[in-house]
């Protein structure tokens, strides 16, 4: 199972670069509780990226304090500084430099996600990303896709 997940994470880098677009990766993860589903959230960039924001739409019937985000940027490079919130039904992440300083060129950990289920056994449903903006240094926007792996 693992070696199909990394290779479609190949394929998805791949076929990003091939088509010259940076893309967010949102991937479903087994999580240790029971009762949560883990999310790991991904940004495959040519290197111009400088900041970038993101809107995750809740599954139905999940509300803010269902959701942890106390990991949803920690995986972002020391050059960058990021933030996630829960507003209005969605996940809304932005992470970004002050110095203009770009993500290095290819697979750029942003953080992981928690999403608690209502009850023991029940799963999360699917997430959506509603809305994906990567700007450059003149923040200029940058075309770029979002794809939820599950």
């Amino acid at each position: 199972m693992k070696l199909c997940t990394a290779l479609a994470g190949i394929a998805l880098v791949s076929a990003s670069f091939a088509c010259g677009a940076d893309e967010l990766i949102v991937t479903s993860n087994a999580s240790k509780a029971q009762d949560a589903q883990a999310y790991a959230v991904d940004f495959v960039t040519s290197g111009n990226a400088v900041a970038l924001q993101f809107n995750i739409k809740l599954p139905k019937g999940v509300d803010a304090r269902q959701v942890d985000l106390k990991s949803c940027m920690a995986d972002l490079p020391k050059t960058h500084t990021g933030q996630c919130n829960v507003a209005k039904g969605h996940i809304v992440g932005v992470a970004y430099n002050d110095t203009n300083v770009p993500f290095a060129a290819g697979i750029v950990p942003i953080g992981k996600l928690y999403i608690q289920s209502r009850g023991k056994g029940n799963r999360v449903g699917s997430l959506r990303v509603s809305e994906f903006l990567v700007s450059d240094k003149n923040a200029n926007a940058i075309e770029s896709v979002a794809k939820i792996a599950e």
